[in-house]
């Protein structure tokens, strides 16, 4: 297979592979610059694989080696020799098209993802915070880098960007985290709302949940709301600011859980909650 067919095929996977498992950033996809698209998708496939290794491997054994193919993956990428894996090969393709991204925060990424493999339970929300900020606050860090956009003031608003992001996904996640035997929220919250991890385990309708629901919600509603005014206070919008809005859009999908999830009182656990929502392509088209 010729060099160009062989990324073809890798940017067709990495698509494929977000339309799957993670159909906001497919929809966000479209909305991205041409120069940084092919970054995107490459760094949002293999967030998508990280993130499914646990639900796809036996043991953590495996599931670390797993995780160790990937570190090895990545610095072969930006050494010029990725080995024949559809994301790597992408990822290879954007770095020698003159994409300059910090082999670290991919590393950062991976390691925080083998670090959760078999805990991803927090003992506070600021706990949580870190994990978010390590994981989607640093996607969001080398989607500014893929735009060629280095500013401490974005990447100020991005962090607060991913850190709704990680918030929000480990409550939309909630009812997969309770199949698993894992309880999500963080501990101190838990506890200020008296729920105990055996009653979350055990039924759907425990007291003081939905408190708990709310008020980590509403931690990661201030993000969102830190992200908009920090946007607004920008005193300059040239080109660059604009282009910003391409990672600026990932607010978006986590903002429109937030609203759900409100409508439905903060229970987290209510079916409609895991439907696809039918409103976020028009949304993105709004902007943030």
């Amino acid at each position: 297979m010729s060099a160009l067919k062989s990324v073809e095929s890798a940017r067709l996977y990495c698509k494929d592979l977000l339309r799957k498992y993670d159909y906001p950033s497919f929809l966000l996809s479209t909305f991205q610059p041409q120069r940084s698209l092919d970054s995107f998708l490459a760094l949002r496939a293999l967030n998508v694989d990280l993130a499914l290794i646990p639900d796809n491997v036996s043991n953590t054994t495996v599931g670390k080696m797993r995780y160790q193919f990937w570190t090895e993956s990545v610095d072969k990428a930006f050494r010029g020799v990725p080995p024949a894996q559809p994301v790597a090969i992408l990822l290879n393709h954007v770095l020698e098209s003159g994409v300059q991204l910090t082999k670290p925060y991919v590393l950062r990424l991976i390691a925080e993802r083998e670090r959760r493999i078999d805990n991803m339970t927090f003992p506070s929300l600021s706990g949580l915070e870190s994990y978010a900020e390590k994981t989607y606050s640093t996607l969001l860090y080398l989607h500014l880098e893929s735009l060629d956009i280095r500013r401490p003031d974005i990447d100020d608003i991005a962090q607060h960007i991913g850190l709704a992001m990680g918030i929000t996904s480990t409550l939309r996640g909630f009812p997969y985290f309770i199949s698993k035997k894992i309880v999500p929220l963080p501990t101190d919250i838990c506890t200020a709302h008296n729920l105990r991890q055996q009653d979350l385990l055990r039924t759907r309708d425990v007291d003081g949940l939905q408190d708990a629901m709310f008020e980590v919600a509403t931690r990661a509603n201030d993000h969102l709301i830190s992200a908009k005014v920090k946007i607004r206070d920008l005193k300059e919008r040239p080109e660059v600011v604009k282009d910003a809005n391409a990672v600026f859009l990932n607010a978006v999908p986590a903002k429109l859980f937030l609203e759900r999830l409100e409508s439905y009182n903060f229970d987290a656990t209510e079916p409609k909650l895991m439907k696809k929502e039918w409103k976020l392509p028009y949304r993105l088209w709004r902007g943030f």
